[in-house]
C-alpha cells in the first residue's frame, strides 16, 4: 500500500476515526457489528541506530528511518446478532490488531467501525488485576473498570463465582497465590456475565481444564441464542470451525477469504498443509544430502515388512442407536457401531482400538476395548463388537473412525484393520452440556 499523506487521503477517511470513542450504530439493526475499510499503519524505525539516534530520528521525522507497516489493509466484514465469526491467519496476519480497533482500545487509521453498545473484550484477561488485593476486590475492581457498579456486581458475583469454579478460601487470598489458570478462569467467569451486546475473543477458550473449556464453549452458545454478536480468534481451525457460523481469513493484514466457516477453514488448513508439506521436503533433501542419514535410512528401509492381515473386519454398520443407518447425527444424540471381526488364523490377547478423527486427519478421541472392560475372545471364531456413543458429545463437523485389531501387550502389531467410516455432526443451537473434550463411549459383545 502507497505512503498515506494528508494530500492523498480523501476527506471521508481522514475523517473516519472521528467515532473512535463513540461508534456510531450498525446502519443495518440486525447487524451487531460493521466494518469498513478498516485499515492500521505503524510506523517503524529501520536500520540500526543506538537509543539517542533512534529517538532523535522518530521525534525529528527523518524519513530516512522510518517506513510503514499495514498491519491491516482494507479489511470490512459485517458480523450480525445471534452470529459468531471466526477469524483464522497466522502469526501477523492482524488477528488482534482488528480486535483491538473493534474494542475500542485502538483508532484505524482508516475506516470505520459501526457496533452496538457495550462490548465484552476477552484479550487481555487480567487486564486491570491487582496481584496485591484478593480475588474479590479483584472481581470488585475489574468490575469498576467494565463500568459495572458494585450493586450490579453483588448482584452476579455467585454466578461469576460457582461459573469460576474457584473456592471461597481462596478468593479471600491475594491473587499472588492463585495458578495462572484459577487467575484466567476468574477474569474469563467476570466477563462473561457482564451482559455484553458484542463479544471479543482472543484465543481464550484454552484456559482452565477440558472441563472449564466445554462451560466456556457451551456460555458462547448460550449468548448466540440470545442474540449476541460474536467474533472469535483461534489458532485451532477445529475450534472455529465447531463454533462459528463464519468465517474470515486474514492474511497480511488483507482478507483472503471470507465466506461458510467449513468453507474458509478447508482452504485455510490446505493452505498450512501445504506449507508444511513444502517445508518437510525441504528439510529431507537437505538431511539426505548428509552422507550419513541418507545410510541410516537406506538400511532401515531394507529390514521393513508388511505382514499379512490376520483378521478382517465384516458387516460393519453404523446407525442411530435404534437401527436406522444414517451419515448425520445431531450433539447429544446417539451413534452406534457394530461389527463382525473374523480372524484368519488362531489369535490370542488381541484388543480393539478406536479412533475418532477430524476432518483435518487430527485424532480427538483414542481408547481400546480393553479399557472399556471388555475382552476379546480367544481363538479363531468370528465375534461381534458394538461401540455406542450415548450422547454423542462432538461439536458440528465431518468425522472419521478408524478400527484397528491390535495385540494387547504390543498395540504397535496390527492384525487387521476396518475401512473407515466418515460421519458429520450438525450441532442445533439447543445442544447443552457439550464436553468437546470428553467423549463417553461404551463396548459390547452379543
Amino acid at each position: 500500500m502507497p505512503p498515506l499523506t494528508r494530500a492523498s487521503t480523501p476527506s471521508s477517511m481522514m475523517n473516519s476515526t472521528s467515532n473512535f470513542d463513540h461508534p456510531a450504530a450498525p446502519l443495518d439493526p440486525a447487524n451487531g457489528l460493521e466494518l469498513e475499510s478498516i485499515a492500521k499503519r505503524f510506523q517503524i524505525i529501520t536500520g540500526s541506530s543506538g537509543r539517542l539516534s533512534g529517538f532523535l530520528a522518530n521525534r525529528l521525522a527523518n524519513r530516512r528511518f522510518r517506513k510503514d507497516l499495514w498491519a491491516l489493509d482494507d479489511v470490512s466484514c459485517e458480523v450480525k446478532r445471534g452470529e459468531i465469526l471466526g477469524i483464522v491467519g497466522s502469526n501477523g496476519a492482524g488477528k488482534s490488531t482488528l480486535l483491538r480497533i473493534i474494542a475500542g482500545i485502538t483508532p484505524p487509521t482508516t475506516g470505520q467501525v459501526r457496533r452496538v453498545g457495550r462490548v465484552a473484550a476477552l484479550l487481555d484477561l487480567t487486564a486491570g488485576f491487582h496481584f496485591s488485593l484478593t480475588g474479590y476486590e479483584n472481581l470488585f475492581l475489574a468490575a469498576a473498570i467494565l463500568g459495572i457498579s458494585r450493586e450490579r456486581m453483588r448482584a452476579i458475583m455467585p454466578e461469576v463465582i460457582n461459573f469460576a469454579g474457584i473456592n471461597h478460601a481462596y478468593l479471600e487470598q491475594p491473587v499472588r497465590t492463585y495458578s495462572s489458570g484459577m487467575i484466567t478462569r476468574l477474569a474469563f467467569s467476570l466477563a462473561v456475565f457482564t451482559d455484553p451486546d458484542l463479544i471479543l475473543i482472543d484465543e481464550v477458550l484454552a484456559v482452565g481444564d477440558a472441563e472449564f473449556q466445554a462451560r466456556s464453549a457451551q456460555r458462547l452458545l448460550q449468548f448466540r441464542e440470545e442474540g449476541k454478536a460474536m467474533i472469535f480468534v483461534s489458532h485451532s481451525s477445529d475450534a472455529v470451525a465447531e463454533l462459528s457460523d463464519r468465517a474470515l481469513w486474514l492474511d497480511a493484514g488483507h482478507v483472503r477469504l471470507a465466506g461458510g466457516a467449513s468453507e474458509v477453514i478447508k482452504a485455510y488448513s490446505s493452505y498450512l498443509n501445504t506449507r508444511i508439506a513444502q517445508r518437510s521436503r525441504m528439510d529431507a533433501e537437505a538431511a539426505m544430502n548428509d552422507p550419513v542419514i541418507a545410510a541410516t535410512v537406506a538400511e532401515s528401509a531394507e529390514g521393513i515388512i508388511t505382514p499379512p492381515a490376520d483378521a478382517v473386519f465384516e458387516s460393519v454398520t453404523l446407525d442411530n442407536g435404534d437401527g436406522a443407518s444414517c451419515e448425520v447425527f445431531q450433539t447429544n444424540s446417539a451413534l452406534r457401531v457394530r461389527m463382525v471381526i473374523q480372524p484368519r488364523v488362531p489369535l490370542q490377547n488381541v484388543d480393539l482400538l478406536y479412533q475418532v478423527l477430524r476432518e483435518n486427519r487430527a485424532v480427538m478421541e483414542e481408547s481400546t476395548a480393553s479399557e472399556h472392560g471388555l475382552e476379546l475372545p480367544d481363538g479363531g471364531e468370528p465375534f461381534r463388537v458394538t461401540l455406542r456413543f450415548d450422547p454423542l458429545l462432538l461439536l458440528r463437523g465431518k468425522y472419521t473412525l478408524a478400527f484397528h485389531l491390535i495385540e494387547r501387550n504390543n498395540p504397535a502389531k496390527i492384525h487387521g484393520s476396518c475401512n473407515e467410516i466418515h460421519f458429520e455432526v450438525e450441532m442445533p443451537f439447543t445442544a447443552s452440556h457439550v464436553m468437546p473434550s470428553l467423549i463417553p463411549s461404551e463396548f459390547s459383545m452379543d
